[in-house]
């Protein structure tokens, strides 16, 4: 029977698990199971399923269609993350499609939903999730539709890594790969689609090394993603980002005009590209217990010369040297996006101007690694080119 393989197999890699409760996760899934195709089911607490009287409970969400049959179980003891509206735990999950039988690691992604109602940001974030994935950006992949319970819902995400730690000693060249892989990862969502995240910060960027022991990084969680240039107001401090994060929230505008005091003559504030910049340059100039302010441009100045401090010490001169230009760069992006916010010809830096920078590093470093002599590199800064009132593309994913 292809539910007692689903079953079997899936707990083939679930260590986690004892006999009993596979047995009696069994008992529960074929009962569930035991009405029409198509049929979803999530269960997360006991009392989801206390009418069957079953002595052990594993979490699990079940999805059973005309060609395929799929299984996850949760591990409610691994929960990787909690936000707003969700909680992250690793999970296991098992797909049956015709002869073809596949296991993966996963994560599941467990929501509120009282009455079945669920907020409109997981539905948005699922499904920009989802079109992300079609485009064929490095997003982590949701592997099930949103499935409600009485009390709860979830969905399954493909497991992309862990999450990206700004304390971990990354070397050099490590960190330019990982900022070219971001900021590739911008510009497509920026230009191609005119989206603003609104939401980067670590533990959005799941880092992998691949059997080539080779970086990879792929992105997940854009509930809180806006389209360009504008969004209410209202909307933004309903968020309460400021304090948690102010430098990642989409509503950064609204940090100004506490900060200054200034007025906004209409009701709405603007979500420029800028905003995922500042994110971005945080994410790799950030050290722990040493948060200040979202423009805190004297923050990348100490943490910049630390590390070129560090290199000058192992005698990499070429790195303290790009260490230096690199943070100097990315100190002058921040006073622009502070300083000059408020003028109405306010310009920003796009991800393409970061990349250049970047991507012009990452010669300098390997040209100095095959070169007896230093090359120069010369000033990375370079005038913003960004337009606040520029035209942005329409989506259209029907010819996707």
């Amino acid at each position: 029977m292809s539910i007692d393989a689903l079953v079997q197999n899936c707990f083939n890699v679930a260590a986690f698990v004892t006999k009993e409760e596979i047995d009696d996760l069994l008992y529960v899934v074929k009962s569930r199971s035991s009405g029409t195709v198509p049929l979803s089911c999530f269960a997360f607490k006991e009392e989801d399923i206390l009418p069957l009287k079953v002595n052990h409970f594993v979490p699990f969400l079940l999805e059973i269609n005309k060609d395929t049959s799929a299984l996850a179980v949760i591990h409610v003891k691994a929960r990787l993350a909690r936000g707003r509206y969700k909680e992250v735990y690793r999970a296991v999950r098992c797909s049956i499609s015709g002869e073809t039988v596949k296991t993966q690691a996963a994560v599941a992604k467990i929501f509120p939903a009282e009455e079945r109602k669920i907020y409109c940001e997981i539905i948005q974030g699922y499904w920009v999730q989802r079109q992300l994935a079609r485009a064929g950006l490095p997003v982590a992949t949701p592997l099930s539709g949103l499935v409600v319970g009485d009390r709860y819902g979830a969905y399954i995400e493909e497991y992309g890594g862990e999450a990206f730690d700004f304390d971990d000693e990354y070397n050099l060249p490590c960190r330019l790969e990982m900022m070219q892989q971001v900021l590739n990862f911008l510009i497509r969502l920026h230009r191609e689609f005119g989206w603003v995240w609104g939401d980067l910060h670590p533990k959005n960027i799941l880092v992998h090394w691949n059997q080539f022991n080779q970086i990879k990084l792929t992105f997940t969680d854009f509930d809180f993603l806006l389209q360009q240039f504008t969004f209410p107001v209202e909307k933004s401090i309903s968020l309460g980002t400021e304090v948690e994060c102010q430098w990642y929230s989409a509503s950064r505008r609204q940090w100004f005009l506490i900060q200054f005091g200034k007025e906004e003559p209409a009701e709405r504030a603007w979500a420029l590209p800028d905003t995922d910049i500042v994110a971005f340059i945080f994410c790799f100039n950030h050290s722990l217990g040493d948060v200040q302010g979202p423009f805190s441009s004297s923050l990348v100045q100490r943490v910049t010369e630390f590390r070129a401090t560090l290199a000058l010490e192992e005698d990499e001169t070429a790195s303290a040297l790009i260490e230096r230009r690199l943070g100097a760069f990315f100190r002058a992006v921040l006073d622009n996006s502070e300083w000059r916010w408020f003028t109405p010809d306010y310009r920003y830096h796009t991800a393409r101007q970061i990349l250049a920078a970047v991507q012009k590093c990452r010669l300098f470093l390997d040209l100095n690694r095959i070169s007896a002599q230093t090359p120069a590199i010369g000033d990375l800064y370079i005038p913003p080119e960004g337009k606040w009132n520029s035209p942005v593309p329409p989506v259209d994913f029907k010819k996707r």
